[in-house]
């Protein structure tokens, strides 16, 4: 018989909780920072120095600043993924930081607090697995000429049909990026496409890496299923046109390859509510991800109307899944 022991470690500076669902019997994982988080200190600010709102930062306000977007930049980057976009945010603005901007800082620094007691939940979902992957990318204005890009990797469980996701399907969110583009994009449609082939590569070494956790073979990948917000990008993979200027078309190109060999098993466009990487991109916006990440399950309510679907060409002989 073997024993079950729920306890609380540290690892790596996160803090671990194994609680046994009552309900179910099942052993969720409860992952938070709230201690580190805690240590975080709010930026100093004189209401003399608060009125020069638009005052460059002295040198000991920059180092301070700096530090303190450091801090929330790892503490987001763990297990407050809904807070990352408003950090990186503040990092963008390290060469061109004003007063203003440290009171921007001290209200991350507070809501980082705010959201000690939302843990991250992974559920068990089992070795037979599908990874989803969320994306979406946002043309920042304010003078800065590169766009913004945003994905989440799931994993849930190979009972989970593709497509239209149900509010209580299980979920584990295994990898999630906030960052600045690393090429400049002149529409939303080439930041979009960008990001897409930017998620689809991460989590494809996700995915090798749980079919060698969970098979021991690093070859044998979980289904990957594909979510965008944009409905052009949704378009594009089942077109033949050749789109311009060329990186973009390039990278169309690769995502057309991946699509039609089977390596994207199904792609899914979702309305604006059901986009979990949202708040990746836009650090003002409400997002379902916060809920996702304190309950373990999707947590959207989605109709018929919300989303539509379309499986790989290879390697499924089922119709299209569009609605």
């Amino acid at each position: 018989m073997i024993a079950i022991h729920c306890t609380t470690f540290t690892f790596t500076g996160l803090a671990v909780a194994a609680v046994v669902d009552m309900s179910s019997g099942a052993l969720p994982l409860r992952v938070n920072q709230d201690e580190y988080v805690e240590s975080i200190v709010a930026l100093s600010v004189s209401a003399a120095r608060r009125a020069e709102v638009s005052s460059p930062l002295t040198a000991a306000e920059l180092t301070l600043y700096r530090r303190a977007t450091g801090a929330l930049l790892w503490a987001t980057g763990q297990p407050q993924p809904f807070l990352e976009c408003k950090a990186s945010m503040l990092a963008r603005r390290f060469t061109c930081a004003v007063v203003a901007d440290l009171g921007v800082a001290n209200r991350v620094i507070m809501a980082a607090k705010a959201a000690r007691l939302m843990p991250l939940v992974y559920p068990s979902v089992g070795k037979a697995a599908r990874l989803r992957l969320f994306t979406d990318a946002f043309s920042v204005k304010a003078g800065i000429p590169t766009a913004h890009t945003g994905y989440a990797v799931v994993l849930m469980p190979a009972s989970v049909p593709a497509g239209l996701l149900a509010q209580d399907a299980l979920l584990s969110l295994v990898a999630y990026v906030s960052h600045r583009q690393r090429r400049v994009t002149h529409s939303s449609v080439a930041a979009e496409v960008s990001a897409l082939l930017e998620g689809v590569r991460a989590a494809t070494e996700v995915a090798a890496v749980h079919a060698l956790l969970a098979t021991g073979d690093g070859f044998s990948l979980p289904p990957l299923d594909v979510y965008t917000g944009n409905f052009s990008v949704y378009n594009t993979l089942d077109a033949d046109g050749v789109l311009q200027p060329k990186e973009v078309g390039a990278a169309v190109q690769e995502l057309r390859v991946l699509y039609h060999g089977g390596a994207l098993a199904t792609v899914t466009w979702l309305r604006a509510r059901g986009k979990l990487a949202d708040i990746l991109t836009k650090h003002n916006r409400m997002s379902a991800l916060a809920d996702t990440i304190r309950t373990g399950r999707f947590d959207v309510r989605l109709g018929d109307a919300d989303y539509l679907s379309k499986s790989s060409p290879i390697g499924s002989s089922s119709a299209s899944l569009s609605s």
